[in-house]
């Protein structure tokens, strides 16, 4: 997991400075996602780390519905919750 510095010098044309986590999911499909500070863009990072040692990462950009449930309602049940 990486938490990177875009543009890497300086500030864009709009004059701002954006920070972007990068990091791989269970399937091996890279994720990510663009905050305006780095403190968000690290907790971030930090959220989906621990998130995949625990094994309760979900790819919530591609599943919206998991055994007919939406995703964001948390009452999904995870296999290996048990």
């Amino acid at each position: 997991m990486t938490v990177q510095r875009r543009p890497k010098r300086g500030k864009d044309s709009r004059g701002r400075v954006r920070w972007v986590v990068r990091y791989y999911g269970p399937s091996g499909k890279q994720h990510s996602r663009t905050f305006p500070t780095r403190a968000e863009a690290v907790a971030h990072d930090e959220e989906q780390s621990r998130l995949l040692r625990r094994r309760e990462w979900v790819d919530t950009d591609n599943a919206r519905y998991l055994d007919g449930v939406p995703v964001s309602s948390g009452a999904v049940h995870w296999p290996w919750y048990g």
